[in-house]
């Protein structure tokens, strides 16, 4: 039965929800993917490796129907609930045991430093390297903002996105590429591409930006001229 547990193994603290007695840090090992002609090596609990796993499938959830691109029989909301931080106790919708403010709260003070310095600096590199014809001035970032609301959900925008992320798919710092988003889905999608994240929000979005629709077709052409 998936229920809320802590780790079994010795010294380990861990909490999560699930059947297993321990954490995943201490269940997971290195394997070989064992579908044919993949070579990959990983490190996890399941005999395949991610990119095997996930494929486009429907929620088999009663009474959804959303087509998302994943690894889980059930969509990204279907899998969420209301649930209780054990550390403040405070209520939250969310997959995750912790709150956000508390997962990140358990990590050393040091730590949490040196990951934000990382990632500012990272961030401001890959911005840099993705200029088209120079800066996007905080101007032009403040008016994207407030051509709101959020084009993935229709909350009020706090942020703002890069529809294809600077980060690992070659995004670039362009008007052209940026579109208004709540801190939720911005969060959520980080720098995947939009066929890798939750496809009804995605489907939302490619009935509301031009931008997103333009890009979401480009990535299902892709990935098309892959698989043949």
């Amino acid at each position: 039965m998936s229920v809320e547990r802590e780790c079994v193994e010795r010294g380990c603290t861990t909490r999560y929800r699930g059947t297993q007695s321990r954490c995943w840090d201490h269940r997971a090992v290195e394997r070989r993917c064992q579908r044919n002609g993949c070579e990959s090596v990983y490190r996890g609990t399941t005999l395949l490796c991610v990119a095997c796993r996930t494929v486009e499938r429907e929620c088999a959830a009663k009474d959804c129907s959303a087509i998302y691109w994943g690894d889980r029989s059930l969509c990204n909301d279907c899998r969420k609930s209301d649930r209780q931080c054990p550390d403040c106790g405070g209520t939250f919708w969310g997959r995750t045991t912790r709150c956000g403010p508390c997962w990140w709260r358990q990590i050393p003070a040091d730590v949490r430093s040196a990951i934000a310095r990382a990632n500012g600096n990272a961030y401001r590199a890959r911005k840099l390297a993705a200029q088209v014809a120079g800066p996007v001035s905080a101007a032009e970032y403040e008016r994207i903002r407030s051509e709101g609301p959020c084009v993935y959900c229709g909350e009020p925008a706090t942020e703002v996105d890069h529809v294809r992320s600077l980060a690992s798919h070659g995004g670039w710092e362009h008007p052209s590429n940026l579109v208004p988003a709540c801190r939720f889905c911005n969060a959520s999608k980080s720098d995947r591409l939009l066929i890798d994240w939750d496809q009804a929000r995605v489907f939302h979005a490619v009935r509301r930006s031009e931008k997103v629709a333009a890009e979401y077709k480009r990535q299902l052409s892709e990935l098309e001229s892959l698989s043949v």
